[in-house]
C-alpha cells in the first residue's frame, strides 16, 4: 500500500520524538553517573537525530547560523531590554559561524552571548531601579514601542537606560490606572470610601511595580548555566524542525 506524504510526516515525527525521549533518558541517566553534562553530545546527537529521522533536514549552515544567531538573541531579550546595538556588532563575527561550531560540538558563540548577558542583565537591574525611586511625572508626552518584533537595540547603554526609564513610567501608569479604576467602581458601591489622592496612588503603584520587577530579576538570577543551554539546544531543534517547539 502505497503512503500518503501526510502519513509518512507523521510517522517521521513520532520516530522523532521517540528518538528525542531516548535522548534525554539517556542523559537523565548519565547525569546520575557524573556531575558534567556533556553538551557537546547532546548537541551531536540532536543533528545526528534529525539527518537520520528527519525527511528533509534543513543543512547546517551559513544561513542555518544565521537563524540561530537571531532566534537565540530574540529568545533572550524578546524586549530587547538587555542587549544594546554594540552588544550585536560586537557578537556579529558568529552571525555565519555558529554552524562550524555546530559541526566541532563547540559553544563559542553561546558562551560569548551569555557573558554579555550577565552583564547587561545586572544592568538592566540597575536601570529599571532608577525611574521607580522618586514620584513620576506624567505630564510630558512620550512614545514607547512595547512589541518585541517591532523593536530595535538600544544604540548604547545611555539608550538603553532611557528605554528602561519609559519602560518603567508605562509599567506604573498601566498599575496607576488600574487603581484609579478600581477606586471609581469601590465608590460607585458605596458613600463611605475613602478617595486617595493621585499622589497615593502613584506611590501605591511604583511600589507594586517594583515588587514585581524585583520578583522577575529573582527568577533570571536563579536561572543556571543549564537552563540557558537549554533554551539554546532547543532553539536549535526548533530551527531544525519547527514542528518540535
Amino acid at each position: 500500500m502505497k503512503m500518503s506524504p501526510n502519513h509518512k510526516k507523521r510517522i517521521t515525527r513520532i520516530v522523532l520524538v521517540a528518538s528525542l525521549l531516548l535522548c534525554i533518558l539517556y542523559f537523565s541517566f548519565a547525569r546520575l553517573r557524573t556531575p558534567v553534562t556533556d553538551n557537546q553530545q547532546l548537541l551531536g546527537l540532536i543533528i545526528r537525530g534529525f539527518n537520520e529521522v528527519h525527511y528533509a533536514p534543513q543543512p547546517v549552515d551559513d544561513s542555518f547560523s544565521e537563524k540561530i544567531f537571531r532566534e537565540f538573541l530574540m529568545r533572550i531579550d524578546f524586549n530587547k531590554k538587555a542587549f544594546t546595538k554594540e552588544d550585536v556588532n560586537r557578537l556579529d563575527q558568529y552571525r555565519k559561524s555558529i554552524d562550524n561550531e555546530i559541526n566541532a560540538g563547540s559553544f563559542e558563540f553561546f558562551n560569548a552571548v551569555m557573558k554579555i548577558h550577565k552583564e547587561r542583565m545586572d544592568q538592566a537591574y540597575r536601570y529599571s531601579k532608577l525611574p521607580l525611586e522618586a514620584p513620576i511625572r506624567f505630564d510630558r508626552e512620550e512614545s514607547i514601542e512595547t512589541d518585541g518584533e517591532k523593536l530595535s537595540y538600544a544604540a548604547d547603554s545611555n539608550a538603553l537606560k532611557d528605554e528602561w526609564r519609559k519602560y518603567m513610567k508605562l509599567q506604573v501608569l498601566q498599575q496607576l490606572n488600574e487603581e484609579e479604576q478600581r477606586q471609581q467602581k469601590a465608590k460607585a458601591k458605596s458613600d463611605t470610601v475613602k478617595i486617595k489622592s493621585f499622589e497615593q496612588l502613584e506611590s501605591e503603584s511604583r511600589a507594586k511595580v517594583k515588587k514585581s520587577n524585583e520578583e522577575f530579576f529573582s527568577r533570571v538570577r536563579e536561572l543556571e548555566e543549564n537552563d540557558w543551554m537549554a533554551i539554546y539546544l532547543n532553539c536549535i531543534s526548533n530551527i531544525e524542525d519547527p514542528h518540535s517547539e
